[in-house]
């Protein structure tokens, strides 16, 4: 049985002859220089990794509980860890900057994180993150 679901919240603009998606509430382009007819688009958007990275742009819960075993469980624990509230202010808000960028991911499931995708983690993080400024 398949379930049609819409997204909310896409503008899909045709260029060129080519098809870009956009968040409507700003942000990068979820998909650049798509080359179909827009039934075509609307497939690709259908398939499991655009859903996931639509999901990750979605805004969410922010008291949400996250399953036993996830990302977001594990770090709802250590927040509430006496080791993290005896940290420096400015290390704890370090950290939280850090779990916010991370947010879209809470719902993995830890036993599916491996080094490979942790180095993949870090690797979005530095591109995404805004350029240091020069002394």
């Amino acid at each position: 049985m398949v379930v049609k679901v819409t997204l909310r919240g896409l503008r899909l603009q045709p260029a060129k002859g080519k098809w870009y998606v956009y968040p409507r509430n700003g942000g990068p382009p979820l998909i650049k220089g798509f080359e179909g007819t827009r039934e075509q688009l609307l497939e690709r958007l259908s398939d499991p990794d655009m859903l996931t990275v639509y999901n990750a742009n979605r805004k969410r819960d922010l008291n949400r509980v996250y399953a036993e075993g996830t990302l977001g469980a594990l770090l709802a624990w250590y927040l509430n860890c006496s080791h993290y509230r005896e940290l420096a202010e400015r290390t704890r808000k370090g950290y939280e900057a850090a779990y916010e960028w991370l947010r879209p991911e809470f719902d993995c499931p830890l036993d599916v994180i491996d080094t490979a995708s942790l180095y993949d983690v870090r690797d979005r993080c530095a591109s995404a993150r805004p350029a240091l400024p020069t002394r």
